[in-house]
């Protein structure tokens, strides 16, 4: 096989690991072939459907024949694809063929999120387990300041653990969503309840009167 990188017998190896059998018959293929297929469904599924009920990204799994040709079972003097090695290394959780690279030969160097990607990053992370009703998760910039949520349901929460924050542990408050609140000098902004602009708050006001000062901050 023309062009065959060295990192791609690392990538078999791990894949034979993942599926827990070795290949060592052209039946294997098959079996291969399956289980990959089986496995780029899953991730496939994660991304949802259109509007027509179609998956959003639809990635199938080399044919028996192309899997005996990148194992070498057969000979073969053409080109593989990157893409498709890259297929191989999605089935094994990887963002594709160059992040498979990269990982392998300890050269991934992702680049540092900011304060504000990471904030964001959190509360949508919330937002799914709102619709979800139940979930524990991080919000702020651990360990230096951030709070430990436990969702009770609707926009319900629960203060599980606190540092460096407004509202304590065993604390509880309702909020649809968050957003950021900077303060001069500090290496942290604060983090505020939201209501959306619906007037949820406000809502609050009328029916159990004024809220304590502190209660627009987490």
């Amino acid at each position: 096989m023309k062009n065959r990188p060295k990192e791609l017998e690392t990538l078999r190896k791990e894949i034979e690991e993942a599926a827990s059998f070795s290949i060592e018959s052209k039946n294997d293929f098959e079996k291969l072939h399956s289980w990959l297929e089986q496995k780029l469904k899953a991730i496939n599924d994660l991304h949802g459907t259109d509007k027509k009920g179609e998956p959003i990204i639809k990635e199938n799994a080399p044919s028996s024949e192309t899997l005996m040709r990148i194992w070498e079972y057969v000979p073969y003097e053409g080109e593989i694809l990157t893409k498709t090695w890259g297929l191989l290394a999605r089935s094994l959780g990887y963002l594709g063929w160059n992040d498979f690279v990269s990982k392998v030969n300890n050269t991934y160097n992702p680049p540092t999120p900011s304060i504000e990607e990471v904030f964001e990053n959190q509360r949508k992370e919330i937002q799914l387990g709102i619709l979800n009703g139940r979930g524990i998760y991080t919000l702020g910039w651990y360990p230096e300041k951030y709070s430990k949520l436990k969702c009770l349901g609707g926009f319900e929460f629960e203060v599980i653990e606190s540092k460096n924050m407004n509202k304590k542990t065993g604390d509880t408050f309702v909020s649809p969503t968050f957003k950021l609140s900077f303060v001069e000098g500090a290496k942290f902004p604060d983090i505020m309840l939201d209501d959306y602009g619906d007037d949820y708050f406000d809502h609050q006001r009328e029916i159990c009167g004024e809220f304590e000062n502190n209660y627009f901050y987490l």
